[in-house]
């Protein structure tokens, strides 16, 4: 057997010494592997979603591995300025593509430095931080001298025009952008950033459009995204909820969709939900307006110190929305029986907003006070502005109660108890319609609207009660 092995071995051996030799294949044409490989890229560059566009950064990249030609460096240039500016507009974090872009420029045939400023000025607020009015007004007046600059250019590339469009929408320049949307919509027919930048602006949006961009395009997001934020505004917020849900999913580090996502949670009552999209948002960086989601989120939580403790932050830039920030903290301060702190508050919201819900506060915070003449007149005008305010209803009874005035006292009350009764009927309703619902997007709604109603019902019994009380006492004085 050895033998044999050894004969075996052997006989491979000289087998493999005597074999043909085979001929090399031969390397295929290098422009040919640069042009397959460029023409991959720009198929997915046109693809238009970020996605798309990131993935499209990677081959691009492969391909300048093995040529730095204009073209290529071009296309790694513009494709990297797109991705860049999306990012600006979904407040994506910084993927490094500005930077690249960058590096790419300065081996670039054409100047890109416009571009380069225009994505400095989109990615700053224009009225970031309370700016001096005159500052907001010279922010203007660059982005309107930008888009001039890129007016001219829009044609030469689908980036071209994406970067016109922002810049334009963002310097109000709409009158002169309108009329040139169809020719740029006909220029870059095939891609599809462009067509999603016409969807983002308002008047350009078609339903249709966006859905067949879907169809070309399903990982587009940021349509998604529009779809969401069409919805708000046609006031469908089961499919807002639905469409910004699937851009969450798509962007799930975009800071834009979460604030948007977390609006539209807190519409339904789904304030965990909400709080963590806040939370997300403002790990991303600055953001007022989710700041201010974020402490009233808490407040539905019960949590009213940490509510506070985040209002209190806010306070320190009055600037924006002062009376949403003085309105919750005295609701929260209110929640917690602290009176003082709570009409002070409400009278700092009174300074800048109006309506029934800060009367409404400021009265039971004076009331609580022994501010009675105070908290008449609160109660009074809120019930101006909403005749179906049943509690300042109440409250006027009790201080018509503590004034003996009992014939008042028994309308105030007798009216306040119809108006809780009509509020029942009213919210049982909302209940019945919501619990026809499978998704399970209501059911903080309905928990709410059923807290509400068992409220107004033992506040049915007390009003009612209060109402017999002043009419036999007014009845025993006329006696």
């Amino acid at each position: 057997m050895k033998v044999a092995a050894v004969f075996l071995a052997v006989g491979l051996g000289a087998s493999c010494a005597h074999s043909p030799v085979r001929p090399q294949t031969q390397p295929a044409n290098p422009q040919a592997v640069v042009d397959a490989r460029l023409a991959e890229a720009d198929a997915l560059a046109a693809r238009g979603c970020y996605v798309c566009l990131r993935e499209a950064g990677e081959a691009y990249a492969k391909v300048i591995e093995i040529s730095d030609s204009p073209v290529v460096i071009r296309k790694a240039l513009e494709n990297n300025l797109l991705m860049a500016i999306r990012e600006i507009e979904l407040r994506l974090p910084d993927s490094g593509a500005d930077r690249r872009a960058r590096l790419l420029a300065d081996r670039a045939t054409s100047n890109y430095e416009t571009y380069f400023e225009a994505l400095q000025a989109l990615g700053t607020p224009i009225a970031d931080g309370g700016r001096p009015y005159a500052e907001i007004q010279r922010a203007r007046a660059d982005r309107r001298d930008l888009a001039i600059q890129l007016e001219a250019e829009w044609p030469a590339s689908p980036m071209a025009a994406y970067f016109y469009i922002s810049t334009a929408i963002s310097a109000a320049e709409i009158l002169t952008l309108q009329p040139q949307l169809p020719a740029i919509a006909n220029t870059h027919s095939e891609d599809l950033s462009v067509k999603y930048r016409l969807q983002a602006f308002g008047p350009a949006f078609s339903d249709a459009e966006s859905h067949a961009l879907l169809a070309a395009e399903p990982r587009f997001g940021e349509v998604h995204f529009l779809l969401g934020q069409r919805a708000i505004l046609n006031a469908a917020l089961m499919t807002a909820h639905k469409e910004l849900t699937t851009a969450h999913e798509a962007l799930p580090e975009s800071a834009a969709v979460a604030r948007v996502l977390a609006n539209v949670e807190m519409s339904f009552a789904r304030y965990p939900q909400a709080l963590a999209l806040y939370d997300q948002v403002l790990a991303a960086g600055p953001d007022e307006p989710a700041h201010l989601g974020r402490a009233i989120a808490l407040s539905y939580l019960k949590r009213h110190r940490e509510a506070l403790a985040v209002l209190a932050e806010l306070l320190k830039t009055p600037q924006s929305s002062p009376g949403d920030k003085h309105y919750w903290s005295a609701w929260n301060h209110l929640q917690l029986a602290e009176s003082q702190p709570a009409y002070d508050e409400a009278r700092a919201a009174m300074q800048s907003m109006a309506n029934s819900d800060v009367y409404r506060i400021a009265g039971i915070a004076s009331y609580s006070l022994a501010k009675a003449a105070e908290a008449r007149g609160y109660f009074e005008s809120s019930l101006n502005m909403n005749a179906a305010d049943c509690d300042s209803l109440r409250y006027l009874g009790l201080l018509d109660s503590a004034d003996r005035a009992w014939p008042s006292a028994a309308t105030r009350f007798t009216s306040a108890s119809a108006c809780y009764r009509q509020l029942i009927d009213k919210l049982s309703a909302q209940v019945a319609e919501k619990r026809a619902d499978t998704s399970g997007l209501l059911a903080g709604q309905i928990a709410s609207l059923e807290s509400d109603i068992a409220e107004a019902r033992s506040l049915v019994e007390q009003t009612a009660h209060n109402a017999d009380v002043s009419t036999r006492n007014a009845a025993a004085r006329t006696k």
